[in-house]
């Protein structure tokens, strides 16, 4: 299987998770009413392509606004212009960019401004935060090998290279759900999503609630 479809397959499965998540219970276990998706919003790091681009299309595609996190300002306004354009008849929902790095703290301030006016500008609420952004540069070199027909190189990573996946990979989801959390709605969801496999906690009043992994 390509890169591509691949990345498409565990897509609409991150946002399958999503929606069972968001039509799930969220109060005390009694039954009510899921998220209605014109007024509700999905945060997703790392959302401009691959895996994460994939699920946010998905929820797109089934009436939910999205907002994707992306590093590179051309990106942000490729995007930003295809988002402010989609209003047109018979026109494909689009993504909204948030300019983030979510190994960078400087970038934060602005981010959640964003999302702040975002929310306020479509009258909707948020619903989740995706923490899809990860980076494994030795596992691109080594898939980069295998596709010239190559073997990998047999060594240890660099210090420097693990300091990077662990800024982006661990602290990333932590600076990420710590900054986001005061703008989620009561009973939804924070989703660390790892290659297709998920670990989610609801949340009730502002809080994470203990022992919430699934």
């Amino acid at each position: 299987m390509s890169d591509i479809s691949l990345s498409t397959t565990v897509g609409v499965v991150a946002a399958s998770a999503v929606l069972v998540l968001l039509s799930r219970s969220r109060s005390g276990g009694r039954s009510s009413p899921a998220h209605s998706p014109p007024s509700s919003a999905v945060l997703i790091t790392g959302g401009g392509r691959g895996i994460g681009k994939s699920c946010a299309d998905r929820l797109l595609s089934l009436g939910y606004r999205v907002f994707v996190t992306v590093r590179k300002e051309s990106q942000y306004a490729e995007m930003e212009a295809d988002a402010k354009g989609d209003a047109g008849a018979g026109s494909s929902p689009r993504a909204h960019p948030v300019l983030l790095d979510v190994s960078n703290d400087d970038h934060i301030s602005s981010a959640v401004e964003r999302v702040q006016s975002l929310l306020k500008s479509l009258d909707c609420k948020l619903v989740a935060i995706v923490n899809n952004a990860g980076i494994n540069p030795e596992g691109d070199e080594m898939s980069e090998a295998y596709a010239d027909g190559g073997t990998p190189k047999n060594f240890l990573a660099n210090p420097s290279v693990a300091t990077r996946v662990l800024a982006t990979n661990v602290v990333g989801v932590a600076r990420i759900t710590r900054a986001f959390l005061p703008l989620v709605a009561d009973g939804g969801w924070i989703i660390n999503s790892r290659k297709g496999r998920s670990v989610s906690c609801v949340l009730r009043e502002q809080q994470v609630c203990p022992g919430g992994s699934e």
